[in-house]
């Protein structure tokens, strides 16, 4: 401050310096010389103050990780259901995420942001393969029961045509898978069939009876397995119609699953959005800093370089 003072007296004493050397000689107020007018002398003066240049911001080295920072609480993974627990499947619906992660994500820096979303989407993808692997048990699960189904209704319609070939007397059955039942049906028509030319039936053994005793007794036998079959088919029926009932539910619960699945699809499309527009946020910031000569900029420029 003292320097540019002294850089005014002496313009103003140079100022007053002229007007005397140009004014009237008849015009002196003040007899003066010039040794009294110009006390100072050119080298007397004081310099002309030289502009420093401004320091330059010190960048400060930008945190290589984020273990300082406090940890963020990221959603567990859920838990694949065990084997003993296969059958009850728990039908509930997947945990709740963040709704705006970009709020959650406002006051962070670049590496604390991408280690919420990357969390975040690990947990995402472990959901998802999660109910994928419960889809493929329910479709496995699923297809056992349409062939058990299948199974039933075969066995069902060949009891029926059984009884029905029986009660008829022909022989014109397919055979059957269990061959014990193919043969005592067969012997049972057998000796229908030749009651009346002899007494020696099968199940009587060594009994001598009339033919009318005999028919008598292979009518009998036939009635009691005409009986037993109808009681078959009726639990057959009731088996077959808790296992269709099984199928429905197995169906409904893959359909759930694929609503999970589509759900779960959803959000990670909509987090996916908010981590790029983050990370477009952040790189404009920094290209802003970068233009503006900041601080932070130039520590983001040289974590960068690093």
């Amino acid at each position: 401050m003292s320097s540019g003072n002294s850089f005014v007296r002496q313009a103003i004493s140079r100022f007053d310096e002229t007007k005397l050397e140009e004014s009237p000689k008849s015009f002196t107020p003040f007899p003066r010389t010039v040794a009294q007018a110009s006390p100072r002398t050119v080298a007397q003066a004081s310099p002309r103050p030289v502009a420093q240049p401004w320091p330059k911001p010190v960048a400060e080295p930008w945190p290589k990780s984020v273990a300082s920072s406090p940890p963020v609480a990221s959603p567990p993974l859920a838990t694949p259901p065990s084997s003993s627990s296969s059958k009850n499947v728990v039908k509930t619906v997947p945990k709740s995420f963040p709704k705006d992660p970009t709020e959650i994500t406002r006051n962070m820096n670049d590496a604390q942001a991408r280690t919420l979303l990357r969390d975040m989407v690990r947990d995402l993808l472990g959901e998802v393969d999660i109910l994928r692997q419960r889809l493929a048990e329910t479709e496995t699960k699923l297809r056992e029961s349409r062939a058990e189904v299948k199974q039933l209704d075969l066995s069902a319609a060949f009891n029926v045509q059984t009884l029905n070939q029986t009660s008829s007397g022909t022989n014109s059955a397919p055979r059957v898978a269990d061959p014990h039942d193919a043969a005592r049906t067969e012997a049972l028509i057998e000796a229908l069939r030749n009651a009346t030319k002899t007494t020696d039936i099968p199940e009587l053994s060594a009994q001598d009876v009339s033919s009318e005793e005999a028919t008598e007794l292979v009518i009998h036998s036939l009635l009691e397995n005409v009986r037993r079959t109808a009681q078959d088919n009726e639990s057959l029926t009731k088996k077959n119609d808790a296992l269709q009932d099984k199928v429905w539910d197995l169906t409904a619960e893959n359909e759930v699953h694929e609503l999970k699945i589509a759900a779960l699809e959803t959000h990670f499309k909509t987090i996916n959005k908010s981590r790029q527009g983050i990370v477009t946020r952040l790189t404009n910031k920094s290209k802003q800093g970068l233009a503006n000569g900041s601080p932070t900029a130039a520590g983001t420029s040289a974590a960068k370089r690093s």
